[in-house]
């Protein structure tokens, strides 16, 4: 997942995973949730992990080198305390 916010960028992180057992053939459906803490950043100045407000470019992928779809979502600013949620 490649993560912008205005002026502010970090290197792809992954967000959440799942694997499946399938048979040949097989589909099924599945979700997963990514933890909003993996999209913040610590501000020693303030001893918090913070989100930056701004887009986000979520990313589906098969595998790190093989990506299927994208999405653009817009996240308003938070901060968590040190071991907070």
């Amino acid at each position: 997942m490649l993560i912008q916010a205005k002026s502010f960028v970090t290197p792809k992180r992954l967000g959440a995973w799942d694997k499946l057992a399938l048979q040949a053939g097989e589909s099924r459906d599945t979700s997963v949730t990514i933890d909003p803490r993996t999209l913040a950043v610590f501000d020693a100045k303030t001893n918090k992990w913070k989100i930056a407000a701004g887009d986000y470019t979520i990313t589906l992928a098969e595998a790190a080198d093989s990506p299927v779809t994208s999405v653009k979502v817009r996240l308003p600013a938070r901060e968590f305390a040190t071991g907070g949620r």
